[in-house]
């Protein structure tokens, strides 16, 4: 338990890393990162000179949830506990971060009252929710049969707060997964067939406490029909990443290879990637997926996760763990994580 205690704690601190990072550069060109740091990801860190390595919306977001699974953890209806969480960083005078407008609208939505079902945004695919709800897995880490349910019901209910298009939930699901996979030590070989048959498992499981709100839409029979394009998506993705990483281009943004990572789908297969690329380096994990065209930040943040949760917090240089933001709340926070 200990070592998962502390692999939890880096995959945190990983995601807040990769958040920190890819701010910096979020959402410009790979020509424009170079043309400040130079041209390769390495040249790309933080300046040692700042007291603090300011994060963004995603790791606030991020904490957030897994203040709400302190009960969220122990309540029937965990949407309602998640629901409210949200609703508290909504109103936190230091969410003062650009922050995706999707997640923010439907976050308004949910502080007026008004119901998830009617607040979310349905149709939509994005990468947006998939931060936030790593620390379900953090909770849930076990791979017993009773404890995948309960990550892989609360991670879809945590998703449709915001977004509930089957890419999304499931994209937000197979992420949790893997890091449960590695917190529990599964060797790198396995991975992908090992998520393979979890989905095949989890193909049809559906929330309750979600019910028929989404589904029953013009074109879909049933629940697993809603989710089944999400789950070919994503494993394709998953089996494209691994043909890649045995040929690394390392002059190559990784959003032209895979996806710019503004949906779902190719956020995850980036950062999957990236991580792939470099298991044993997590510096240059972080840096390489922030190198980017696409949401440096969601994407470094998928990929530090992983990382960390790969290597533990030995892996990470020192200076970046005395100076991260929300470095108290994150070890506090991993600590209640890892003793369940």
């Amino acid at each position: 338990m200990e070592q998962t205690a502390n692999k939890i704690l880096a995959s945190f601190y990983g995601l807040a890393f990769g958040d920190a990072l890819g701010s910096k550069v979020n959402c410009i060109t790979v020509n424009e990162i170079q043309d400040h740091y130079g041209k390769y990801y390495h040249a790309l860190n933080f300046d040692e000179s700042e007291d603090i390595y300011h994060v963004g919306d995603d790791t606030q977001l991020a904490l957030y949830t897994a203040l709400s699974m302190k009960t969220a953890s122990i309540s029937m209806k965990p949407i309602e506990e998640l629901s409210k969480f949200l609703c508290l960083w909504f109103l936190d005078p230091k969410n003062n971060r650009p922050t995706s407008q999707q997640n923010l609208r439907a976050i308004e939505r949910l502080n007026k009252g008004i119901h998830w079902s009617s607040a979310t945004n349905t149709s939509i695919n994005s990468s947006s929710a998939l931060i936030r709800n790593l620390p379900i897995a953090f909770w849930f880490h076990s791979l017993s049969k009773e404890q995948t349910e309960k990550r892989w019901r609360i991670t879809q209910e945590a998703t449709v707060l915001t977004h509930a298009s089957g890419e999304s939930i499931v994209s937000c699901c197979l992420l949790n997964e893997v890091i449960a996979l590695l917190l529990n030590d599964c060797p790198l070989k396995e991975l992908y067939e090992r998520l393979k048959n979890t989905c095949l498992e989890q193909t049809t499981l559906w929330s309750s406490n979600i019910g028929n709100s989404l589904w029953e839409l013009p074109g879909f029979s049933s629940s697993a029909e809603y989710l089944e394009a999400g789950f070919n998506k994503c494993l394709t993705k998953f089996k494209h990443v691994l043909t890649l990483v045995n040929d690394d281009k390392t002059d190559y943004d990784p959003c032209e290879l895979i996806g710019e990572g503004w949906d779902a789908e190719d956020a995850f297969a980036v950062g999957l990637y990236c991580f792939l690329l470099n298991p044993d380096d997590p510096e240059s994990v972080v840096q390489r997926s922030a190198f980017s065209n696409g949401p440096s930040d969601i994407l470094a943040s998928i990929a530090g996760a992983l990382t960390g949760a790969y290597n533990g917090t030995e892996g990470w240089p020192g200076d970046w763990l005395s100076k991260i933001e929300y470095k108290e709340e994150i070890l506090e926070l991993s600590r209640i994580a890892g003793r369940r």
